[in-house]
């Protein structure tokens, strides 16, 4: 009973793959849910559009493969049934935009804010092109991880990633304005990596922070704790300043483990020694 009858011969009848209760059709299914007005057991193909959707009555020709249109928060749940079940939804609404939430876990894993169009990784409210958002109370929040996974190359010297910025001025189009990098300078892992800053857009390396910590400005620090070398003409190459109003010292400079270590030293052009400590 309640199986749609199709011809099995010319003049014999039988039961479709269609049940219909008069509430809800089944496709190869005998017992379809009563709050499903059609069930379909197996694979099930659209060629065209489909529509989905209180809003979507009416509706003419799909504008996309799939179309969901409705009042209030309209979206598609994915979950996976297995053990405890894990579940994520896409949604879209007026007030908040789209979103991917990590229902398990009632976080908002991905936003993309109505109007502005500012993305957020863990946040729900992006003031900003791209914000992203952890809590981690006591360590810190790895927020971003940039990888160059180049190991099919034998060469390590030169591999590394960079973060790049870029404006516009008024008549040109956007271009480099600085930039981040880190990278390796020799074939030694690790001991070799530096992390280096550049402003402006000549591409050139302006401070350099080498493995061991050592500071280079204008040259990379090659073994020396804090080193500056630049081409300055009529200024100094470094300057110094204490700025408060009472009490306030200068520089202090402290040699090494034992007494007979140079502490300060001064030397002219031709790196001949006028003064040393």
């Amino acid at each position: 009973a309640n199986y749609v009858s199709k011809w099995t011969g010319t003049n014999s009848q039988g039961n479709s793959s269609i049940f219909d209760n008069g509430t809800s059709v089944g496709i190869n299914q005998t017992s379809p849910q009563t709050t499903n007005r059609l069930e379909v057991n197996g694979q099930t193909r659209i060629v065209g559009g489909l529509i989905v959707g209180n809003s979507g009555l009416g509706q003419g020709v799909a504008p996309r493969e799939l179309f969901i249109k409705g009042g209030g928060t309209q979206g598609i749940r994915i979950e996976d049934s297995t053990s405890s079940n894990y579940v994520y939804d896409i949604t879209c609404d007026f007030t908040n935009g789209f979103r991917i939430t990590d229902v398990t876990s009632s976080k908002d894993a991905f936003t993309i804010a109505k109007t502005s169009g500012n993305v957020g990784i863990g946040s729900a409210s992006p003031t900003a092109n791209l914000e992203s958002w952890g809590a981690a109370a006591g360590s810190v929040f790895k927020a971003l991880t940039l990888t160059n996974d180049g190991r099919p190359s034998t060469t390590l010297t030169g591999t590394g990633v960079k973060l790049e910025f870029n404006t516009a001025d008024a008549t040109e189009g956007p271009s480099t304005t600085g930039f981040i990098q880190a990278k390796h300078t020799a074939e030694t892992f690790n001991a070799s990596a530096v992390l280096q800053f550049s402003a402006g857009n000549t591409g050139t390396i302006h401070q350099t922070i080498d493995a061991s910590g050592h500071v280079g400005i204008g040259v990379l620090p090659d073994g020396i704790g804090f080193r500056v070398e630049q081409s300055i003409n009529g200024n100094w190459a470094g300057l110094i300043k204490n700025t408060h109003a009472t009490n306030g010292s200068g520089l202090k400079v402290q040699g090494g483990d034992d007494s007979s270590v140079t502490s300060f030293r001064v030397a002219n052009v031709s790196n001949t020694t006028l003064l040393e400590v």
